[in-house]
C-alpha cells in the first residue's frame, strides 16, 4: 500500500472501487479499500491495462475526483438490482408447459387411436415431469430469484461509458480521499505512520504463516484504515475551514478569540484521538515484528540443534545440552506468548472504536 493512493471506502460495491481506483495520484499503484479482479492470462492483462489507460484518460478529462471537503453535483442514482428468475426455476417452467403438451398429444393421439403415439407421448411426458421434479428440488434450495446488477456495469465496470466511470465519483463523495489534495502536511504525517504500520502488519511472516489470525487482519485493516483516512480528511477540512473563517476577523476581538480558543481544544483532541487509532496500529506491528525475531531466532536455535546431533555422534557426548535444550524451550514459550497477544490484537483490530474524526462537543 502507498500513502499517496486514494483511500476508498471498503463497503463500496466493487465496480465503484475499481472505477476509482485507477483515479488514484499513483496511478499504477493498489488503491486502499479494495481491490477488483479481474480474469488472469496475458491476453486479459493485456486488455484490462489498456482499458484502464483508455478510462483513466477519460476520467482525467473530466476531472472526475472531487475534494473531500467540495459540494459533489448531482447524479442519477446507481443501476437498481433486478430480480430474474435463476435457471432451476426455469427448467420447472419449461418441465410444466412440455409435460401439458405432451399430455394434450396423448388426448389428441388416443382420440385418433395411435397406441404408437401414445406410448411416445407417455413417455416423454413422464420424462419431462421427472425434470420437471429435479428443477423443482434444485429452485427450492438454490432460490426462485436471483438478485442481480445491470451485467454491463458489473463485467466492464471500466467502460468509459459505464455509469460507474460517469458518475461514481460525485455519487460517492466523501467516501473516498485522496491524500495529497484531501489532508494538509500534519495530517499526510499521521496517515504514512497508519499506512507503514500497516504494511509492516501485511507482510510480517507471522501473519502470513497465519500463526496469528490472517483473516481477522485482512477484514479489519481496510475498514481501520478508511476511518483514519476519513477522520483525517474530515480534521483538515476543519481546519481549513477555521483558516478561511478567520480571514476577515479582527484578531484582537474576545468573543471569536474565546470561539477559536474552543474550536482549537475540540481540533487537538480529534487529533489526538485519530493518533491513538494509527498508535494502536504501530503497537500491533511492533508485536508482529517482536513475534517474527523470536520465530527466527527460533529457527536458528534448531538448526543449531542438528548441529548438535553431529557432534554428538561425533565426540559421543556434550556437555550442558540439557541447559540449551531448556533454553529453546523458554525461547519456544515465550515466542507463543507473543503470538497470543498478537492474535488478542488482531481480535481487538476487528472491535469498531468511536469515530476518529468526530469533533468532540465539550
Amino acid at each position: 500500500m502507498d500513502s499517496d493512493a486514494v483511500v476508498i471506502d471498503p463497503a463500496l460495491p466493487e465496480p465503484a472501487r475499481y472505477a476509482l481506483h485507477f483515479v488514484s495520484p499513483a496511478r499504477g499503484q493498489a488503491a486502499v479499500g479494495g481491490r477488483y479482479d479481474r480474469p488472469a492470462g496475458r491476453a486479459a492483462a493485456a486488455w484490462e491495462a489498456y482499458r484502464a489507460l483508455e478510462m483513466y484518460t477519460a476520467l482525467s478529462r473530466r476531472g472526475a475526483l472531487i475534494p473531500f471537503r467540495d459540494t459533489a453535483p448531482d447524479t442519477p442514482p446507481p443501476p437498481r438490482p433486478r430480480r430474474v428468475m435463476s435457471e432451476a426455476a426455469k427448467g420447472v417452467r419449461n418441465s410444466a408447459v412440455f409435460t401439458v403438451i405432451f399430455l394434450a398429444g396423448t388426448l389428441m393421439a388416443a382420440a385418433a387411436g395411435s397406441a404408437v403415439s401414445i406410448i411416445v407421448l407417455l413417455i416423454l411426458a413422464g420424462a419431462s415431469a421427472v425434470f420437471g421434479i429435479r428443477a423443482t428440488l434444485d429452485a427450492a434450495t438454490g432460490g426462485w430469484t436471483t438478485l442481480v446488477t445491470d451485467p454491463e456495469e458489473l463485467v466492464r465496470p471500466w467502460d468509459p461509458d459505464s455509469w460507474y466511470v460517469r458518475h461514481a465519483a460525485a455519487y460517492y463523495h466523501r467516501r473516498y480521499v485522496v491524500p495529497r489534495t484531501d489532508m494538509d502536511s500534519s495530517a499526510r504525517e499521521i496517515w504514512r505512520r497508519a499506512i507503514a504500520a500497516a504494511n509492516s502488519i501485511a507482510t510480517a511472516e507471522v501473519v502470513r504463516q497465519r500463526l496469528v489470525d490472517s483473516v481477522e487482519v485482512a477484514t479489519a485493516m481496510p475498514q481501520r484504515l478508511w476511518e483514519i483516512a476519513e477522520g483525517l480528511a474530515r480534521l483538515t477540512e476543519a481546519r481549513a475551514r477555521q483558516r478561511e473563517s478567520l480571514h476577515q476577523a479582527e484578531q484582537d476581538d474576545p468573543y471569536i478569540s474565546v470561539k477559536v480558543t474552543s474550536q482549537d481544544r475540540k481540533l487537538s483532541l480529534a487529533a489526538e484521538r485519530i493518533a491513538e487509532r494509527v498508535g494502536k496500529l504501530e503497537e500491533f506491528a511492533d508485536l508482529l515484528g517482536k513475534a517474527d525475531a523470536g520465530k527466527h531466532r527460533e529457527a536458528t536455535l534448531e538448526r543449531l540443534g542438528k548441529v548438535d546431533d553431529l557432534l554428538l555422534d561425533l565426540l559421543a557426548t556434550t556437555d550442558g545440552g540439557s541447559d540449551e535444550l531448556d533454553q529453546t524451550e523458554r525461547l519456544r514459550l515465550e515466542v507463543q506468548a507473543v503470538i497470543e497477544q498478537a492474535n488478542e490484537a488482531a481480535r481487538s483490530l476487528a472491535q469498531p472504536d468511536e469515530d476518529p474524526g468526530q469533533l468532540p462537543d465539550s
